[in-house]
């Protein structure tokens, strides 16, 4: 199913009333197991020779894992009932904060006996993503009604409770203008553990279908045409106990028997094609990181200030696969 297919059907699904909602896929790190999409996306938003606004850094950001933390949460206007809250890096940084800097005077917040309640602000900016948190902190209160405590879930096996429907996390956008809160333990256990989170990395804007085959080695989203090159195959990632594919290279194209040749010498094709690699045609295309504007004049190699050695690279391992390609076909 290609992604114009896709679109179809989602469209389709939305209006027959089904459901449609993505919720992102659990990186294999959550399980301590490699993920390739994150070591790809990791080496793109590493390479400084790649501008900050090109297309290929601005996928690989897309692609990239998210952190998304879970606790277990009561809302002061129903304290009795146990939310498991889902948030972002800005709670997450000032909870930690509190924790972590005891002069601050917050540490252990999540206490049943010894913790506090939070008023937890959320502040829309002009637009959708513009949008703050603040969480400020009250005075030590020990929790009413311990009794609630049996109700917590053991966000240890938080990814499974989301997948069976079990827990429905409330996620930071749906909270109100104003929350006050109490953050609990992330499970029950020696006085009360010492970890108040649950923290999982999703992926985002890609379609299982993609992900799994990107694990394989089959194909590199990051890429915007997929497609995989022999120096990334040979970048050496490799999951656990399993090689990856292999591809069809210079090393794997059968040699055949000399013949001996009568008449005129024929021309050394591989000095030609070395040629053509060190010194391309003006004409070809520039790579442009994945995203060629053929409408833009300055869009060249004698005219981009962009054309860095990234892009000369991926150029010119084209140029070798057509190249290879015209050979084989003769």
């Amino acid at each position: 199913m290609n992604s114009y297919e896709k679109e179809m059907m989602d469209l389709y699904k939305k209006s027959l009333g089904e459901k449609t909602e993505f919720h992102g896929i659990v990186c294999p790190a959550v399980k301590k197991q490699p993920c390739r999409l994150c070591e790809l996306c990791k080496e793109v938003l590493f390479n400084r020779s790649i501008p900050k606004e090109a297309p290929l850094r601005k996928r690989a950001s897309s692609l990239n894992a998210k952190q998304h933390y879970f606790s277990n949460t009561l809302f002061l206007a129903d304290p009795t009932e146990i939310v498991v809250l889902e948030y972002g890096d800005k709670i997450f940084k000032q909870l930690l904060a509190m924790q972590m800097n005891a002069d601050q005077g917050f540490k252990d917040f999540w206490h049943p006996i010894a913790g506090r309640w939070m008023i937890l602000e959320r502040i829309q900016g002009a637009t959708r993503e513009q949008v703050d948190y603040y969480v400020k902190p009250k005075d030590p209160t020990k929790l009413v009604d311990m009794s609630v405590l049996s109700k917590m879930y053991d966000l240890g096996k938080i990814v499974d409770l989301v997948k069976e429907n079990k827990v429905k996390s409330i996620y930071q956008s749906k909270l109100e203008k104003t929350s006050i809160i109490r953050i609990l333990p992330s499970w029950l256990g020696p006085e009360f553990a010492m970890k108040f989170f649950e923290k999982v990395d999703y992926h985002y804007n890609i379609s299982e279908e993609d992900f799994k085959a990107c694990q394989a080695g089959e194909i590199n989203p990051v890429r915007v045409d997929g497609g995989t090159t022999g120096s990334e195959i040979a970048g050496g990632w490799k999951p656990a106990g399993t090689e990856p594919p292999m591809t069809k290279g210079w090393g794997d194209i059968p040699i055949q028997d000399s013949v001996p040749y009568k008449g005129e010498p024929k021309p050394d094709v591989w000095a030609q094609q070395e040629k053509t690699v060190q010194e391309p045609d003006t004409d070809e295309l520039p790579a442009c990181y994945g995203d060629f504007d053929s409408t833009d004049p300055d869009c060249s190699p004698k005219e981009c200030s962009d054309w860095a050695d990234g892009c000369k690279a991926y150029r010119q391992e084209k140029l070798i696969k057509r190249q290879a390609a015209k050979r084989l076909s003769r």
